[in-house]
């Protein structure tokens, strides 16, 4: 279970996931209806399985190409602060000193996959921060480059944290 082929093998059921956002971001929340909806829309909608067995515990029940999107959706609107009745404080997660997007990178990183970043992920997250920002809401500290917001969504939708 602990050996290095196993970690990380087994998706996140989309609670799960929503769970270990909140709790990972540090995020202030009264756990409403945008929280539940998230879950739902990512196909477990609670209190809801029709057969007594559960929902499925193998990840073909939960990865598919709209799933992710869904997860990756879930993950920017959170860290954006988009999910009403939850607040995140990302600045109390780094570094004070913390301002360009690659110190984001690592600062984040750190705390939201323990150091379990890898290689592809990184240079993905690097080639977004190269990349100008689409919009006002990316470009939150005014240099043309993606926002710490848009880090933390993106870190969440990453394989590393999809895993456990």
């Amino acid at each position: 279970f602990n050996s290095p082929e196993g970690n990380r093998g087994k998706v996140k059921r989309p609670f799960e996931l929503v769970a270990s956002s909140v709790r990972a971001l540090g995020a202030e929340t009264q756990g409403g209806l945008p929280l539940l909806r998230a879950v739902a829309q990512m196909g477990e909608p609670l209190y809801l399985c029709q057969p007594p067995t559960g929902y499925s515990d193998v990840a073909e029940a939960w990865v598919s190409t709209g799933a992710l999107v869904n997860r990756l959706n879930f993950g920017l609107a959170l860290a954006g602060n988009r999910l009403a009745g939850t607040r995140v404080n990302l600045t109390s997660l780094v570094a004070a000193d913390t301002q360009t997007s690659e110190e984001w990178v690592q600062g984040l990183s750190a705390v939201i996959l323990q150091g379990a970043l890898t290689t592809q992920t990184l240079e993905t997250l690097r080639k977004q921060i190269q990349a100008p920002a689409t919009d006002e809401s990316d470009d939150q500290d005014g240099t043309g480059s993606i926002g710490p917001a848009k880090i933390a969504g993106l870190l969440l939708g990453s394989p590393e944290f999809q895993g456990h």
